[in-house]
Formats: structure tokens, C-alpha cells, sequence
């Protein structure tokens, strides 16, 4: 467990960097991109309105991945259940994705 050195909570997930808010603390997703990515975007010249706006984004792309991970997902076409880390390369098991490049290649 990690404690965020930013709001002060208790996580479990992998933590962040806080530089540039603190320079050798971690911190939770939330406070890296509400407070963190975007101090360091304003660092490299954005305003605040684009340097929020990207922090916003990554937020919810986290969020939305974190949200896949925990759901089951299958190969699109044999329909073999897929780990979590077989789904973030794509919708098809591994001898499936083999015997498609197969087909691709030797055709």
C-alpha cells in the first residue's frame, strides 16, 4: 500500500512520480493527472486551460482502461477467454492471431 504524498490517500495501484509538485514523493493516478501532468505541461508552455484539459484526458483514459481490465473478454473468434494482457494486444487469442498471419502470409 502507498500513500499519495499529494492528498495524503492510501493506494494500491503502481504509483507516480509527484515531480514536479514534490520531488521525491509518489502519488495516486488522480493527483498525477489533476496536479502533476498538468504542472509539467505547464512547465513546457501550455496554458492552463490545455494543460487541465490534458490531465482530464489521461484521467479518463486510465480510468477507462482499468474499467476493461476488470471486465472478461473473449477472442472474437474462437471465443476462448482472454487474459487481461492478451486483451490489451488485441481481440484475438494468440493461435488465432498465429493462424490468421498464416493465412495472410502464405496465401
Amino acid at each position: 500500500m502507498h500513500t499519495c504524498s499529494i492528498c495524503k490517500k492510501k493506494f494500491a495501484e503502481f504509483p507516480n512520480r509527484a515531480w514536479p509538485i514534490n520531488q521525491d514523493g509518489e502519488c495516486c493516478d488522480e493527483c498525477d493527472c489533476l496536479v502533476v501532468i498538468p504542472a509539467r505541461c505547464r512547465d513546457m508552455g501550455y496554458n492552463d486551460e490545455q494543460a487541465d484539459a490534458i490531465g482530464k484526458a489521461e484521467l479518463e483514459s486510465r480510468l477507462r482502461k482499468k474499467a476493461a481490465l476488470k471486465e472478461a473478454h473473449h477472442c472474437t473468434q474462437c471465443g476462448v477467454l482472454l487474459s487481461p494482457l492478451d486483451y490489451m494486444m488485441g481481440s484475438v487469442c494468440g493461435p488465432c492471431c498465429r493462424a490468421n498471419h498464416r493465412k495472410a502470409t502464405h496465401t
